[in-house]
């Protein structure tokens, strides 16, 4: 009987365990401030329209849905970038993707905005090679992990450790000027996908 009790024991702490490893609050409302502290981004997790203002004023907006992803805000107020929640799952051992997204971007490990729309679109393949996870998480064979819990600012200077790279992927917002320009910068930078409507709107 004792043995029995044992069992269950150690089975109910293991479900347990493994609930919490899977639990996850919903995104909450935040404001991201730029470094300087001149602007604030307002991320507003219920409507997915995510503002960006100088005091009480909105100077732009743009529309994704999160989840619990990071942003950060140029000095000047006019580029964000969106990193992608840690956690992705393997598909065909061929792709990555958040099925945290929206379809169209779930192959999306960072994203830069601005007023003008989107400006650099990068992909879990492109700037990582996820592995498996260790320790508490979602449960299931097919998560990876792309990056680390590092992100790093320094003024307009983004720095991501990601997973299977020698190098963190690092990103000046300040240098990015427009989609052109991005476009015409070199390897990699995948932005030529024209940003949607709901990317192009500001007030």
């Amino acid at each position: 009987m004792k043995t029995i009790l044992t069992l269950a024991s150690i089975l109910a702490i293991g479900l347990f365990t493994e609930a919490m490893a899977t639990s996850y609050a919903p995104p909450e409302d935040r404001v991201v401030k730029s470094a300087n502290g001149q602007y604030s981004l307002d991320i507003n997790a219920e409507t997915n329209r995510h503002e960006i203002r100088k005091g009480k004023k909105v100077l732009w907006s743009f529309e994704r849905h999160i989840w619990h992803d990071e942003f950060y805000l140029s000095n000047d107020g006019q580029r964000v970038i969106w990193v992608a929640w840690e956690y992705v799952q393997v598909d065909n051992g061929k792709k990555w993707r958040n099925r945290q997204a929206d379809q169209a971007q779930q192959e999306e490990a960072v994203v830069v905005y601005s007023p003008d729309g989107v400006l650099v679109r990068k992909t879990f393949a492109e700037v990582s090679a996820p592995i498996k996870p260790t320790g508490p998480g979602p449960i299931g064979d097919f998560w990876r992990v792309w990056r680390g819990t590092k992100i790093t600012q320094k003024d307009d200077v983004i720095s991501i450790a990601v997973k299977g790279k020698n190098e963190a992927f690092t990103i000046d917002l300040s240098k990015i000027k427009n989609l052109q320009a991005t476009e015409q910068a070199g390897a990699g930078l995948s932005a030529s996908r024209p940003a949607s409507k709901s990317e192009r709107r500001s007030p």
